[in-house]
């Protein structure tokens, strides 16, 4: 009987010890960044990886690798590419940019928590707040990508300057809309479809369009339009366009569900030469590279379960992906580049 009152006394003194040093790490965080202008990655380190339970001497008991990938399971990506997001951020929305905002929308793009599980470790008690934070954050993060993934630049004379392919993600059922469009045969569920494109001669994201519903066709969402559909109704907006735009005869390369259109984007065919062929083929192999590294993101990899609507959902999972797309952008930067295919 003394046994058990005295571990449910130890029990009481760890939780308020506990809550104690929670509430102190994030408010600690608050304070240390509070006035930063660049963000500098032991930092990130020092003050973040408390919030989760990786004390200073927990962190001092490893190595910095070690301390890197924990924070990394947290926040999506390294401490070099969070610190280059936030300064930029910082730049960016100097008014209303505050450091633990963006760091919890990191941590809720990553993990993909809900609410409760998210609001826990970052102390925050009003669900409402939390929601409209992480949402006006992650918008504000794919804005960058006015600055970050840019179409042209290419070198001259590159007659093949980028790789195309679609990226599906798993979403809840559209139940106000639903629909065959919506079905994804990759997942055998709802879901929505974007466009990338990666230079090929540099570690570029140089094109985001979407979302779409899943079932739209690769080569459709490529023209803006619909074969059997006069081209001069097609979007102008679309990949297609922008391709030709170019001037120079450049190509896009892609796989089979981009057939039809060999002007503007190649496709295997028989009598390509070798060395044309392994181009093409790790241009695309390097792709599939860049949709592994969104779907380290579970929002992206899990069942998006946000927005009210079509309209609502569509608007949020496209500033989602926008969002995730600049920080792969920024990591390409920051010592994660994707291999090489010259």
């Amino acid at each position: 009987m003394v046994f058990s009152m005295q571990c449910k006394v130890n029990k009481f003194v760890f939780f308020c010890e506990s809550t104690v040093h929670t509430d102190n790490v994030v408010k600690t965080l608050e304070i240390a960044f509070k006035e930063v202008t660049v963000f500098k990655n032991e930092d990130l380190l020092h003050y973040c990886l408390p919030v989760f339970g990786y004390t200073h001497e927990r962190q001092a008991s490893v190595g910095r690798k070690e301390n890197d990938l924990r924070f990394k399971e947290h926040f999506g990506v390294e401490p070099p590419t969070v610190a280059a997001v936030l300064t930029d951020l910082k730049k960016e929305y100097p008014d209303s940019f505050r450091p633990k905002e963006a760091l919890m929308t990191f941590n809720w793009l990553k993990c993909y928590g809900t609410e409760r599980t998210v609001a826990g470790p970052w102390r925050v008690g009003c669900l409402m707040y939390l929601r409209n934070t992480v949402k006006r954050v992650t918008k504000d993060i794919g804005s960058l990508k006015k600055y970050k993934i840019i179409f042209g630049n290419f070198e001259d004379g590159d007659i093949y300057p980028y790789v195309v392919d679609g990226v599906h993600c798993m979403s809840d059922e559209f139940r106000l809309n639903p629909g065959g469009v919506w079905f994804d045969h990759k997942s055998n569920g709802a879901g929505v479809k974007y466009e990338f494109a990666m230079a090929t001669r540099r570690p570029a994201i140089v094109w985001m369009r979407g979302p779409f519903p899943a079932w739209y066709h690769d080569i459709t969402i490529f023209r803006g339009g619909k074969a059997d559909e006069k081209e001069d109704t097609w979007d102008k907006n679309s990949l297609y366009f922008a391709t030709k735009a170019l001037g120079n005869g450049e190509k896009g390369i892609g796989d089979d569900g981009y057939k039809g259109e060999p002007d503007t984007i190649l496709t295997w065919k028989e009598g390509q030469s070798k060395e044309l062929r392994e181009f093409a083929a790790r241009g695309k192999n390097r792709e599939e590279t860049l949709h592994s590294r969104f779907k380290s993101w579970n929002i992206l990899e899990m069942r998006f379960r946000h927005g009210h609507g079509t309209h609502e959902r569509m608007e949020l999972h496209g500033d989602v992906m926008s969002a995730i797309a600049v920080i792969t952008q920024y990591d390409f930067e920051n010592g994660h580049p994707p291999f090489e295919i010259r």
